[in-house]
């Protein structure tokens, strides 16, 4: 959103804790803290993040009552360095395209992985059934795949299986555009 700061998620995440931390429903971890995906992190400049993520940071989360498993966006090759520095416990890929992104890049998958064992973070592959938003938004065609009668998503789950990741999270086909 349009001026979005650590200290704006940081009172975003204190908001979900109070209003919706006690529902069942919610991705928590094997420690019980709530799992967060944070959209477009690349957004805000790893040494802000860390201000929140990091045990150090000076408005730090950690070690409270809001501590939460931080997902950050892993969208260009640079972004796993980006995301270590900011404290962020893991990545996801959040795009369906193959080839859209580094990090969408199936061939960049298992270095990714490999990437995130070393640091101690989470791997979240993201897959989706395919992908075309030509309709909302015209230039995009050339990161158009087609479902091919399934066999798109079936690959894109082949080749994040192989990766060995933590998680994988479905990127629906279109979603809401």
């Amino acid at each position: 959103y349009h001026s979005r700061s650590v200290e704006s998620v940081a009172n975003d995440i204190e908001y979900i804790h109070r209003t919706y931390g006690h529902h069942s429903s919610l991705l928590r971890g094997n420690d019980n803290r709530l799992v967060l995906y944070v959209y477009d992190s690349y957004h805000i400049s790893p040494m802000y993040w860390a201000r929140l993520l990091t045990e150090k940071g000076d408005i730090s989360m950690r070690n409270t009552d809001i501590d939460s498993i931080m997902i950050g966006l892993w969208l260009h090759h640079h972004h796993g360095r980006d995301l270590v520095e900011s404290g962020f416990d893991g990545f996801y890929t959040y795009f369906g395209t193959d080839g859209f992104s580094y990090g969408s890049t199936t061939s960049n998958w298992n270095s990714m992985c490999r990437f995130a064992a070393f640091h101690d973070m989470l791997c979240d592959l993201s897959v989706g059934p395919g992908y075309n938003d030509s309709l909302i938004r015209p230039w995009n065609t050339h990161n158009s795949r087609s479902r091919a009668e399934g066999r798109y998503y079936s690959r894109m789950w082949e080749k994040a299986l192989k990766a060995v990741p933590h998680l994988v999270s479905i990127t629906s086909y279109n979603e809401w555009g």
